[in-house]
């Protein structure tokens, strides 16, 4: 990245010095004056070029590290906050869904009362978060196996086997 900017204040400061003696009638075509535009357009090209390069560093988006997965009840009583790569899976039962994750090296998980569809929308901003069945929502970066015994497919996540349905086996076997 630095050679590229670099290569560009160098073509600039060779256009200018270009522009500037064409304007001027090609008076100052002389080493002198090359080398005065060879060090001031770098020195001007400095400020506008580090601050393009800050507000670039400022707006670039946090890194996937980071990421974390809310889970909150329908009363908004009950939460729970995990990193997106310890979220293994979540299972439904009714209106009860069970998150599944890792924490300090060990498998938990939390109950809150919530819908799987209300849950699966909040979460599409986070396409590894898949559908794999009517009762289940996986974190595809945690897939350890993906199973397939006479013709019913299953993923292995964390130890535990997770049905796939038909209607999802193209997203997991590919």
């Amino acid at each position: 990245m630095v050679a590229w900017y670099t290569g560009l204040v160098i073509l600039g400061s060779q256009l200018i010095f270009l522009l500037f003696n064409f304007f001027w009638n090609w008076q100052e075509w002389n080493l002198e004056a090359y080398g005065l535009i060879m060090k001031e357009f770098p020195l001007m090209m400095i400020l506008p070029l580090s601050f393009y390069l800050a507000l670039k560093a400022i707006s670039k988006p946090k890194t996937t590290e980071g990421d974390y997965l809310l889970f909150q009840s329908e009363n908004g009583k009950d939460q729970l906050k995990v990193r997106l790569q310890d979220f293994m899976y979540a299972n439904t039962s009714e209106n009860y869904i069970t998150i599944f994750y890792i924490s300090n090296n060990s498998g938990k998980h939390h109950l809150i009362r919530k819908p799987l569809k209300v849950l699966e929308q909040e979460l599409m901003a986070h396409p590894e978060i898949q559908r794999s069945h009517r009762s289940y929502l996986v974190n595809t970066r945690n897939i350890q196996a993906v199973k397939q015994l006479k013709g019913k497919v299953q993923i292995e996540i964390n130890g535990a086997n997770v049905p796939v349905s038909k209607q999802f086996q193209k997203h997991f076997l590919t």
